[in-house]
């Protein structure tokens, strides 16, 4: 919306006489009125156009054709407004108001303010009349403003004084009025404190501004109050004000005492913005950089004459910088060479790279002086600056590290679990035949010297299988009472033998028995056996102390891991040359070893089998200290049957039918010689549907199984649990016996709950038979 026409300039020698001032009148217009409808032109006494150019920004509400009745009117106007000294206001057709208002200099008149807007663009009568009233103010505000700086000096170009408030009026488009009197008391407020306030202007004028103050703000702002009143300028004072509702408004206040014709002062008057949006973005800036979890840190980067980055130096940082790196704010001002020397030229010229292309980077870095892993984000806030924002990962990298290794885990577990299912069948084959043989040799026969032998050799094949078999499986243990006395003995046995080294037992006569897995338990201690004499490659000591263990509320504090409880509790120390402090928090991590051909697995799988038996494991070490690893296994209470001890091997002969099942021929057979042997009739069956259907026909003619051997697992078919189910509802009454060398399955756990009578794992020999069936028929 515009006045059409040449913009004329100033004709004749009028107050308002040059360009500049031209220049500066327009911009103070451009920021006094609203420009989506206000439009503001001055005239001077004689009538000619200051300023014909009016401002505009959505609409044009007269064109070329109607300008010089637009013209007439405001000429009209302003001759009546100089005339009688008052505002005057008229109409253009329908789409524009006219207002004019006189221009006084020195109690005379000079010229006149004229205002126009578009009724139309305001909507309804109520929003209509608050754009009239708007465009008063505005009138009003503009005339003062001018008049103010007449007073001053009739240039307005030369107004020194002034030249500020314009300025700020210029850089502040959404700006608010105000005007207080020597008391305080606001006398004039413009519609768009209504706005920020709540209140109308008419319920805060009259009021001090003291009222709109929050506690503890009365003071400083009386005293800022009495400092302009001495003549001071305020210039963006910020404080408060509580709105009607109660909320808190930030506000930036400039201004300047007001004096009257006799050069005394009246008030004060400015204008002022708010601020609040911005203080509420700096707050929560200050909250994230204060609070936030992630480090900061802001860096300006130096470069050398050729422009590249030789150093950076430290601007700011966060407290979370602090707690990662453990640096200060103290390295403020200084360059990362000179805070840290050792810092590789690679990472100056990364970040310097960042700082000159505006390139943002992110990646992971290790730092071994913090032995942190950390993701860092580098981007460029300003020219010649980065900044960085690193997040320490230290704990999810080695979770990664900790999933992969488990996933590797489980990969040879497989591989070692299928290992020891073909190896352990093998060894069933052999030492199941030996055995045999062994029966029918005389104690005088110089074979039967060897073929003990053979059998001796045997154990520790069978000690591998178990090492197999527990790494395979990570499953549930497959618990029974157990003696641990006689478990730390043949595992110290087995790994000492032949070696120079010292073992003094003590070991309490009371200790008490424990509900474990016998194959995992002798995993266990082998495995701190063996490190403990290869602790000691020149030999040494090792002492063993076992002792019964009460763990009560009051001694949690010395293992934590456990509950209240009795336990029994091994303690293995050597004279080796010890662990460095650094090592012993990841000695149960998988792979983690210090041995040139260690694998890391050994105490890894100790610690994880202890876990799984409701105990732990242990490790007190350092340099030149030796190692003392301490096991703590829940007991059971003393076993009323010494099993290994007050079981003789049975010479009684068996009576029954016994079927065995196994996809095994050889094992089958061996199976079928041992039952043969001690009295049952035997027949052999090689799959699940096989075995379902003999014994089926077994029964039906009469002739019944008394006993059934079955093995766990038949590749492709039914295995011995499946076809155990199907037995029982053939017939309730038949005892079985559960077999296998390989599975994490909980039959082997607790065979009762699945129908068995007893297990045996393979590999077995005629003593294991015996002792099961002396178990089930209770000789």
């Amino acid at each position: 919306m515009t006045f059409p026409g040449k913009t004329s300039g100033f004709r004749g020698k009028g107050l308002i006489s040059d360009n500049a001032g031209t220049e500066l009148l327009k911009r103070i217009i451009r920021c006094c009125v609203d420009k989506s409808v206000f439009t503001i032109s001055v005239l001077e006494k004689d009538m000619n156009f200051a300023v014909d150019q009016l401002f505009v920004n959505r609409k044009q509400v007269a064109g070329p054709e109607s300008g010089s009745e637009i013209r007439s009117l405001c000429i009209t106007l302003a001759e009546e407004s100089v005339k009688t000294g008052e505002t005057v206001k008229g109409m253009c057709g329908d789409s524009l108001a006219v207002m004019s208002r006189p221009l006084l200099y020195k109690q005379d008149t000079v010229g006149a303010v004229i205002i126009g807007w578009d009724p139309d663009s305001a909507g309804d009568k109520c929003a209509k009349n608050i754009l009239e009233d708007s465009a008063v103010l505005q009138l009003e505000i503009l005339s003062s403003i001018i008049e103010e700086s007449l007073k001053e000096n009739s240039t307005i170009s030369s107004s020194g004084k002034y030249k500020e408030l314009y300025n700020e009026i210029v850089e502040n488009p959404d700006i608010l009025i105000w005007q207080i009197d020597m008391d305080g008391k606001y006398t004039y407020l413009n519609p768009a404190w209504e706005l920020l306030m709540g209140y109308r202007a008419d319920e805060m004028m009259g009021r001090p501004f003291t009222d709109f103050l929050p506690d503890g703000y009365t003071e400083t702002n009386t005293s800022v109050f009495y400092d302009i009143m001495n003549g001071e300028h305020l210039k963006d004072y910020k404080t408060v004000h509580i709105g009607k509702g109660g909320n808190i408004v930030n506000i930036s206040f400039s201004g300047k005492r007001v004096l009257n014709e006799k050069n005394e002062v009246t008030g004060a008057r400015g204008i002022a913005r708010d601020i609040t949006p911005i203080e509420n973005a700096l707050n929560q800036y200050r909250m994230l950089f204060e609070e936030m979890i992630d480090g900061f840190a802001l860096h300006e980067v130096i470069v050398d004459d050729k422009g590249k980055p030789v150093d950076y130096r430290f601007l700011d940082i966060n407290p979370s910088f602090e707690r990662l790196t453990g640096l200060t704010r103290g390295i403020l001002g200084k360059t990362v060479l000179e805070a840290m020397p050792e810092t590789e030229s690679y990472w100056i010229e990364k970040y310097g790279n960042v700082a000159l292309t505006g390139e943002p980077v992110t990646f992971e870095n290790y730092s071994k002086e913090l032995d942190k892993h950390f993701e860092v984000t580098a981007y460029r806030p300003g020219p010649g600056q980065f900044a960085v924002i690193f997040t320490d990962i230290t704990d999810r990298k080695k979770t990664s590290e900790k999933l992969s290794n488990a996933q590797r885990l489980e990969s040879l577990g497989i591989l070692a679990g299928g290992i020891a299912h073909d190896f352990n069948n093998l060894l069933s084959g052999i030492l199941g035949n030996i055995d045999l043989a062994n029966q029918f040799i005389e104690e005088s026969s110089s074979a039967k010297k060897y073929i003990r032998n053979a059998l001796n050799s045997f154990d520790r094949a069978k000690n591998l299988t178990r090492q197999l078999l527990t790494f395979s499986k990570g499953g549930k243990p497959e618990m029974s009472i157990t003696d641990l006395k006689s478990i730390i003995d043949e595992s110290a046995e087995l790994a000492f033998s032949g070696s120079n080294m010292i073992i003094e037992k003590n070991i309490n006569r009371d200790i008490e028995n424990v509900m474990a897995d016998e194959n995992q338990m002798h995993q266990v201690f082998s495995n701190i056996f063996i490190n403990a004499m290869q602790a000691m490659p020149d030999g040494g000591a090792v002492t063993i102390n076992c002792a019964n263990f009460v763990l009560n509320e009051g001694s949690l504090e010395s293992v934590p891991e456990l509950i209240p409880g009795n336990y029994v509790k091994v303690s293995i120390k050597d004279q080796g040359a010890g662990i460095p402090k650094n090592n012993i928090a990841r000695i149960f991590d998988p792979f983690f070893t210090t041995k040139k051909t260690g694998s890391g697995l050994g105490l890894a799988t100790s610690y994880s089998i202890m876990k799984r038996h409701g105990g732990t494991i242990q490790v007190e070490s350092g340099p030149g200290e030796g190692t003392t690893v301490t096991v703590y296994v829940p007991s059971c209470g003393k076993s009323t049957v010494d099993e290994k001890e007050n079981n003789p091997v049975l010479n009684s002969k068996f009576k029954g039918k016994v079927m065995v099942m196994d996809d095994e021929d050889f094992i089958c057979e061996l199976a079928s010689e041992m039952l043969s042997s001690l009295g049952f009739e035997v027949i052999c069956t090689f799959s699940g549907d096989e075995a379902v259907r003999t014994f089926r026909e077994s029964r039906n003619s009469g002739t019944p199984f008394d006993l059934v051997l079955l093995d766990l697992t038949i590749p492709g078919e039914s295995g011995g649990e499946e076809v155990m189910k199907k037995l029982l509802e053939i017939d309730p009454d038949v005892k079985g016996i559960v077999s296998s060398g390989y599975s994490n399955s909980p039959v082997l756990s607790e065979p009762e709950k699945f129908g068995f009578a007893e297990k045996i794992e393979k590999p077995y020999n005629l003593e294991n038979v015996k002792s099961v069936l002396s178990k089930i028929y209770r000789m």
